[in-house]
């Protein structure tokens, strides 16, 4: 990876943010994370993110509802949704609401990262990127 990414995590679960935070970090990202939709959205309203992971199941605003208002206030937002409870209509719909990628839970570090990688390089090709 020759540049860093500005990152978003936002699940339920300590766990999963933790362990996507340290393995994203780990490569040189800057990685904020969130514990919910409303708190993901008002972190989006006051920064931006090259690269948005999402669950899609979370307690209050569900995953799929977080992912439009990003579309909707940023549609060049690259969200990469993240599940534990993946069907082919979940990953249809989600890619039709502008979600980049799909990763289905469990995954490995590795995976994650070069899912990222992918998402920052369509980013960076754009001249999109928010970190230096």
């Amino acid at each position: 990876m020759s540049s860093a990414a500005n990152i978003l995590v936002v699940d339920d679960e300590e766990s999963m943010r933790i362990g996507c935070t340290q393995a994203l970090a780990e490569e040189g990202h800057r990685v904020r994370s969130a514990e919910n939709g409303q708190r993901a959205l008002a972190l989006i309203d006051r920064e931006s993110f090259d690269v948005i992971l999402l669950d899609l199941k979370m307690p209050g605003i569900p995953g799929m509802d977080v992912l439009r208002q990003i579309k909707e206030s940023d549609p060049t937002s690259l969200v990469l949704v993240i599940t534990g409870h993946a069907t082919v209509d979940v990953a249809v719909e989600a890619m039709r609401e502008g979600a980049y990628d799909f990763i289905t839970k469990p995954f490995t570090p590795e995976a994650l990262v070069a899912a990222v990688d992918r998402a920052f390089a369509a980013c960076s090709s754009r001249g999109w990127s928010t970190w230096p």
